[in-house]
């Protein structure tokens, strides 16, 4: 796989990220994929070790040394099909995984491990720039329909693998729009000197949301609310940190407490009872505000 001597010749090459200052004033990536040379010198370091600790270590069992062998080839478009006869998102798993392959890979007993993140979101990219993902319709249909709960990554990957087999196919989402956990947080934005979320204001010094002409005022716990919220955003948050922090108390007595809370300040803001806002996504005892957008 890759070049004989390259893991002991080159050097693990890193993505580029634009510096904090920046990256924190839109919503765009932040992280820039390699270049044909880099990607090219990454694969080259896979070494021929002959168990694949790798493709076990991954997830979706990605058959890595054989792309990461193609993408040190230059052969870019074979590289893509290997990708996506495992992956059917390597698009989402090339920017968010945590990457266990690499924590897997044989290299990593003494050296940095081969770039595999890097070089996947490498693939995918140069398979977009060049028009290589494209819609598979079936060759027949079967008649049959299939229903799919919940639109995130496993929902959506579900969903494309039936209707490949020539099923038709209902995804159902409770959300009021799909993605699961590959949604952004759109509601909360910084500017220079309060935070706008979906055309509206936040001025915590005057406790005030300003929609338009309209201004309404803010309880003190709601805007201690909005700023924990904005200052966390990005990061996942404990229910007793959140209690601590927003409540100033430190024992959770009612375990829907901070849920009727946030109900409540929903529909205090968008003056529309049950119309849901991407304030925070709830799972299971704490809460996660994704930042980081797709």
């Amino acid at each position: 796989m890759g070049k004989i001597t390259g893991f002991m010749e080159l050097q693990r090459i890193a993505e580029v990220a634009d510096p904090i200052n920046a990256r924190v004033r839109h919503f765009r990536e932040f992280i820039h994929a390699l270049d044909d040379a880099a990607a090219s010198k990454q694969g080259a370091r896979c070494m021929d070790c002959g168990i694949p600790f790798c493709q076990s270590g991954c997830p979706v069992n990605n058959i890595i040394p054989d792309w990461n062998d193609l993408v040190y080839r230059h052969q870019w478009k074979d590289a893509l099909d290997v990708l996506h006869s495992t992956n059917n998102f390597p698009e989402f798993t090339g920017r968010i995984c945590p990457a266990p392959c690499e924590a897997a890979c044989t290299l990593n007993i003494n050296s940095d491990p081969v770039g595999i993140k890097s070089i996947e979101h490498f693939i995918i990219d140069k398979g977009y720039e060049n028009g290589w993902v494209v819609p598979r319709p079936p060759a027949r249909k079967t008649g049959r329909r299939v229903a799919v709960v919940g639109s995130g990554p496993a929902g959506l990957a579900c969903a494309q693998q039936l209707a490949r087999a020539g099923h038709d196919v209902v995804l159902f989402e409770k959300e009021d729009r799909i993605g699961g956990l590959l949604r952004r947080s759109e509601w909360l934005r910084p500017t220079h000197d309060h935070y706008s979320f979906a055309g509206k204001t936040i001025d915590f010094d005057s406790l005030e949301l300003r929609v338009g002409d309209r201004t309404l005022p803010l309880t003190l716990m709601e805007a201690n609310l909005l700023r924990y919220l904005v200052t966390h955003e990005g990061r996942a948050v404990s229910r007793k940190s959140m209690l601590e922090d927003v409540w100033g108390v430190r024992e959770d007595t009612d375990t829907r407490a901070i849920d009727n809370f946030i109900v409540r300040l929903r529909r205090h803001i968008e003056k529309e009872p049950g119309r849901p806002t991407h304030l925070l996504t709830v799972r299971g005892v704490g809460y996660k505000f994704v930042a980081n957008p797709l």
